[in-house]
């Protein structure tokens, strides 16, 4: 039922990106009826589209989610206007207070008289914000109910437990619960309300709220302080301490989408400390961790890339799906994690993500099977590839770090003996110690004297 409710709401609302119980939408653009009727078989790829044309094909319309059809708009000083009625408060009068209330606490302490007088002006603004989003709550479950009206989940007649204002059951003299007669099953919070946002894949996204507060999603990619990036310069490789504890990883990525789209710089790649897992360990014992003297419990040095692109689009089919995600997995594997942002570089090696999502959600909508007959129809990849600086540098700063992970794992003796080259006449050539290592790195390594075999780090065309 959740999940059912969930679909529905997305669908009234045309939210962006919905995430389990919850999604961003635009207010003044929700779904209306046409002719009471909604055909949600058009739902898939109406963003597609302009707006007028949803309105000649006789789908539906975008419009605001008041009752009066006019625009929640803010004025200054006054709050948000909806249906001729302000709600909330001046939001930078919000802000100002709210800064002034965190300083009163460290100046003053959270006890003394003005810091308490400080706290209760800005509760009751916080009251006027919550008189905000009670009325938008109210919008939203009125207005699913009107785009579905047949179904139970938002329109049915229910009986639940009455509860306190502090959600609390409420029982009779006898000890019984009592039970409240209700529309639907379901209920809305207002979590903000957003100044901008941007959204990344299926689950990322970045926005600020009223209060200019920003708060960025990243699955994955959370990662505490000293961590360090890495970049080459003049074919060194070169590290960075204070570039990611400045301003974290995914706030930087995710703030260039949000603020450049056209020229998003690729993420500085960086290292941080793990701690091995059971799983893990078992799962890279005989390829890793047989040659290690690390062990389950242990910390251990793990690269990091953040992705640019993600292939999550709504395929047409099954067969289409596979022969774009083998496309892209051969790229990643052929650049270092680099996928389709290679045909979309400028020139000062940023990436054009706002040309490179519309243009490929345009050939999997029109059925393109194939993603090589576009962009290499021509089997010139390896060779325009050699012209592209960023690319080959990118690729090359990968190779170090991978190098340099893998050395910090398995120690410099064993690294040695999985890169040595035999020649025909039984002589053994070991390479040179790579130049991107310079003499302290490399004795911070252990050596662990331990050769063994390197057939788990063959792929397919070694053996």
């Amino acid at each position: 039922m959740g999940r059912c409710g969930m679909w529905l709401t997305e669908k009234a609302l045309n939210i962006y990106q919905t995430i389990t119980d919850g999604g961003i939408c635009e207010l003044n653009e929700v779904i209306h009826l046409m002719r009471n009727k909604i055909d949600t078989s058009f739902l898939v790829r109406t963003y597609q589209l302009p707006k007028h044309k949803l309105s000649e094909y006789r789908k539906w319309k975008t419009k605001p989610i008041t009752e009066n059809n006019k625009k929640i708009i803010y004025h200054q000083s006054k709050g948000w206007l909806i249906d001729d009625v302000y709600y909330g408060c001046d939001k930078d009068l919000l802000i100002k207070i709210s800064k002034e209330y965190e300083e009163y606490k460290i100046l003053y302490g959270e006890k003394h008289t003005q810091t308490l007088n400080k706290k209760n002006e800005l509760e009751n603004l916080e009251d006027k914000i919550k008189e905000l989003f009670n009325k938008i709550n109210e919008l939203v479950i009125n207005h699913i109910r009107k785009v579905f009206p047949n179904n139970d989940l938002f329109n049915g007649k229910f009986q639940k437990i009455k509860v306190d204002k502090n959600g609390i059951a409420i029982k009779d003299k006898n000890n019984k619960y009592i039970y409240e007669d209700v529309t639907g099953i379901f209920k809305f919070e207002v979590k903000n309300l957003c100044n901008n946002l941007s959204f990344h894949g299926s689950a990322d996204y970045i926005y600020e709220n009223i209060k200019d507060e920003t708060t960025i999603k990243m699955r994955g990619y959370d990662v505490k302080p000293n961590v360090v990036s890495w970049y080459l310069e003049n074919d060194n490789l070169i590290h960075d301490t204070s570039y990611y504890n400045e301003i974290p990883p995914i706030n930087r990525f995710m703030n260039d989408l949000r603020t450049r789209p056209e020229n998003v710089p690729i993420p500085r790649p960086f290292i941080k400390t793990s701690i091995l897992k059971t799983a893990q360990f078992s799962k890279e014992y005989n390829k890793t961790w047989q040659y290690s003297d690390i062990k389950c419990g242990d910390d251990f040095m793990e690269l990091i890339r953040i992705p640019i692109f993600t292939l999550r689009f709504k395929f047409l089919s099954l067969k289409q799906q596979k022969s774009w995600v083998r496309y892209f997995n051969k790229l990643k594997r052929r650049f270092e994690g680099l996928s389709f942002e290679i045909f979309y570089m400028n020139e000062d090696g940023t990436i054009n993500y706002k040309k490179m999502i519309y243009e490929i959600d345009k050939y999997i909508s029109e059925g393109v099977m194939n993603p090589k007959k576009i962009f290499n129809k021509s089997d010139n990849l390896s060779r325009d590839i050699q012209k592209n600086q960023h690319v080959l540098n990118y690729m090359k700063l990968i190779r170090y770090l991978k190098n340099m992970v893998r050395i910090s794992i398995i120690g410099v003796g064993q690294f040695i003996t999985e890169n040595s080259k035999i020649s025909k006449d039984g002589l053994t050539l070991i390479w040179k110690k790579p130049k991107y290592m310079d003499k302290t790195f490399h004795n911070s390594f252990d050596d662990v004297n331990t050769y063994s075999e390197d057939k788990a780090f063959w792929d397919d065309r070694d053996k």
